[in-house]
């Protein structure tokens, strides 16, 4: 399905049209890519497809193991708490899962949890306006033997990182440096024809990779490799405890399946894996353009479709829904047949059919839930209709909390 790698010449071919003369031949390849934030929430709406209870905005307080199982005290935002009886915990935490077992978690007889140590390292990134027309990414190798990456990112703008800097604080307060920044504007500004300047940066994050001490002295050189670690209380062989340490999120579909065996080989329920052929939340475009043909032609045929039962959408709003959404477009669309059925217009282009959606389908509360967790539209629009979805979001989720309160009393 995708096309191998090739050798070309930068003075002929596009990708090196922004590039410093000095280079002349780069190497293709082809790769996949997704939305880290979309991937996530996805999952989380499947597992409540299939049962799960999915909790956002909340803290696991205290956790206690005992013969019986295991306690576990949640806090919720809005200052509530309530305590869940389960017969297994999954120590999924990721950069916190050593912290979690260390001060949250608590044993029967008070015996240590925590046997591993994690390694935190943050990994910065930029984005700055489109350096560059066409559509291939670049890796540049940095005298540092570190890499970057130059990735075009939301039609407008390029995506530069990583930085990889080993973190000992909260990883919640992982925020890109002064130092982080410069790093990548002079490593990019090495290759590209024009200089990218801490000025150009319109956007910054930082992810915290934790990574499973080998005693590495080089936070890039630290292993990504994930380990299970899973234990029982011995007298009784129950209450089981299953901690994750490392990985990534390129392969957590293999590390969430091993999961999923191991805790069913400790509960004695064991099942056989399933997860390689199932289709996310909107990933099933049948209803649209009939079977699956080939992932590379069906997004087109899946526009195409909407836009020729919709002629009446504005065509980006079209493409950003059907990228977003996939199948389930026609559940953000819902009775709508013309522009004024999707609502008010909160800010350009962002209707309110489709806010009530991601409060209703996606966990959406807050402004910058909208913004810039279910979608990057924060990076095209301007600070005060950034607030005027925010102020939305504090109306409506507020409304929709008495709703539920109200029908539940």
């Amino acid at each position: 399905m995708l096309p191998g790698s090739r050798g070309v010449d930068l003075r002929q071919h596009p990708a090196g049209a922004p590039l410093k003369p000095g280079f002349s031949k780069g190497f293709v390849y082809s790769d996949g890519w997704v939305d880290d934030a979309r991937l996530v929430l996805l999952c989380a709406q499947d597992a409540v497809a299939k049962g799960a209870r999915v909790l956002t905005r909340c803290a696991v307080t205290a956790a206690q193991r005992s013969p019986q199982g295991w306690q576990a005290t949640l806090s919720h935002a809005d200052g509530r708490q309530e305590t869940v009886q389960a017969r297994a915990l999954v120590n999924a935490a990721g950069p916190w899962a050593e912290s979690f077992l260390r001060g949250t978690a608590t044993a029967a007889q008070g015996e240590a949890l925590a046997t591993k140590h994690l390694r935190l390292v943050k990994g910065s990134h930029i984005v700055v306006p489109r350096c560059f027309e066409h559509d291939h990414a670049y890796i540049f190798q940095n005298p540092d033997k570190r890499i970057i990456f130059a990735i075009p990112y939301e039609g407008q703008f390029t995506l530069i990182g990583t930085t990889d800097e080993e973190i000992h604080g909260d990883p919640q307060q992982a925020r890109i440096s002064a130092a982080e920044v410069n790093y990548l504007c002079e490593q990019a500004s090495r290759y590209f024809t024009r200089p990218i300047t801490p000025a150009d940066v319109v956007w910054s994050y930082s992810g915290v990779r934790p990574l499973l001490d080998d005693e590495s002295g080089d936070p890039s050189a630290v292993t990504r490799d994930y380990l299970l670690e899973s234990n029982v209380l011995s007298a009784s062989n129950a209450a089981p405890l299953l901690s994750v340490w490392g990985g990534k999120i390129t392969t957590f579909r293999k590390l969430a399946e091993d999961a999923a065996t191991e805790i069913g080989r400790l509960l004695g329920e064991a099942r056989s894996p399933w997860t390689e052929g199932a289709l996310l939340p909107g990933g099933d475009l049948s209803a649209w353009i009939g079977p699956a043909q080939r992932p590379d032609t069906d997004f087109a045929r899946l526009l195409q479709a909407v836009q020729q039962r919709h002629p009446w959408l504005p065509p980006p709003l079209a493409q950003r829904w059907a990228r977003a959404y996939g199948g389930r477009v026609g559940q953000v669309l819902g009775e709508a047949q013309r522009l004024s059925d999707l609502g008010a217009e909160v800010a350009p282009k962002v209707y309110e059919t489709e806010l009530r959606y991601l409060q209703r389908e996606e966990f959406a509360r807050t402004g910058e839930d909208v913004l810039w967790r279910r979608s990057k539209l924060g990076l095209h629009l301007s600070p005060a209709d950034q607030q005027k979805v925010g102020d939305w979001m504090l109306a409506h989720t507020h409304q929709e909390t008495e709703t539920k309160d109200s029908l539940c009393s």
